[in-house]
């Protein structure tokens, strides 16, 4: 229990420099004119580039190189099919139809998708050996 806890505080302090990035793409595109949603998306390529090398090396101590390709196409798949448009589904719904700033409905947004990221992390994508076909 003690183990997953502390996982749990490494993923959110790696993931806090991810929405670091993240944010500052996306904050920075919108106010320049670019719509919300493209700054989104836009904003998230770059950010998990970074959060797949933290979570796979710090927060999950995934050292094998033997599978990083195996890992890395896992991540991108589910970040991109998965998260991303839940994450940029909320952010429409909570900017459109309930009228919440584009900065806190992404906020919003964030911490659902991490809260179902993690175990997806941990037990599936950074697992220490790829899951059997």
């Amino acid at each position: 229990m003690r183990a997953i806890l502390w996982q749990v505080l490494k993923f959110l302090l790696f993931g806090g420099i991810t929405i670091v990035i993240y944010y500052s793409i996306l904050v920075g595109l919108t106010e320049a004119g670019v719509w919300y949603l493209v700054s989104a998306t836009s904003a998230f390529v770059p950010a998990h580039i970074v959060n797949f090398l933290l979570q796979k090396y710090l927060t999950f101590q995934n050292k094998t190189r033997h599978n990083v390709r195996w890992q890395a196409m896992a991540y991108a798949l589910v970040m991109l099919l998965v998260f991303l448009p839940m994450n940029n589904g909320i952010l429409y719904v909570l900017v459109e139809y309930c009228s919440t700033w584009y900065v806190a409905a992404n906020l919003v947004s964030s911490l659902i998708v991490s809260a179902i990221s993690f175990p997806v992390q941990r037990k599936w994508i950074f697992a220490l050996e790829p899951p059997a076909a």
